[in-house]
């Protein structure tokens, strides 16, 4: 089950990767992908649901990358715009969400029926909403998800000693600790506004 999940999630993510928006490509691609959730939800050895896990949070990263833009001025990954989701060709360049709808809607087109041919197949452009909720659903993490990150102790600020690899890092966490900046101002914290960075 392993396998064919992890099988699953490659298909997935090969289908999405070059930010196509094809109705019938989102389609089968939330297809597979909750089919590799089903099979993960029937994994019930520790040592293969760990791994699954695993194979999970590197398909989330790769769609998460496959499915957001590269912000050019911050470097960061940004969100999609709404006009891609309605399957437009000019979707990085519409504006109007209001537009890409009429854009993406089917033409109303009379035809004769006739053995010798087949019908013209209907345009169907926007993405099916199911097909999308399915995906990004996926890049959720979930809400019962075991961050092995909660169980990290952070360091307690002690950076006088630090050398090695550690010390930049070290001193980093000792300042968060102390120090917080919002709109360009450095404040330091107190028990009243102590966050955990």
């Amino acid at each position: 089950m392993l396998q064919r999940a992890s099988a699953a999630f490659d298909t997935t993510i090969q289908l999405l990767r070059d930010k196509n928006n094809n109705r019938v490509i989102w389609v089968r691609a939330a297809r597979l992908l909750r089919r590799a959730v089903e099979l993960g939800d029937l994994i019930h050895d520790s040592d293969y649901a760990q791994a699954y896990q695993l194979e999970s949070e590197r398909a989330r990263h790769e769609l998460y990358d496959a499915l957001s833009i590269e912000d050019p001025e911050t470097g960061g990954r940004k969100a999609l715009p709404p006009q891609f989701f309605y399957g437009i060709d000019d979707w990085d360049s519409e504006k109007s969400l209001d537009q890409a709808a009429k854009k993406a809607s089917a033409e109303v087109e009379a035809y004769g029926v006739s053995i010798d041919e087949n019908p013209p197949e209907p345009k169907l452009g926007q993405l099916a909403p199911r097909s999308v909720v399915a995906i990004y659903d996926f890049l959720e993490y979930p809400n019962d998800y075991d961050d092995p990150l909660d169980r990290v102790a952070v360091w307690d600020g002690n950076y006088e000693s630090a050398r090695g690899i550690d010390a930049g890092a070290k001193r980093y966490v000792a300042h968060d600790l102390e120090h917080f900046a919002i709109g360009g101002k450095l404040h330091k914290r107190t028990k009243a506004n102590d966050g955990d960075g």
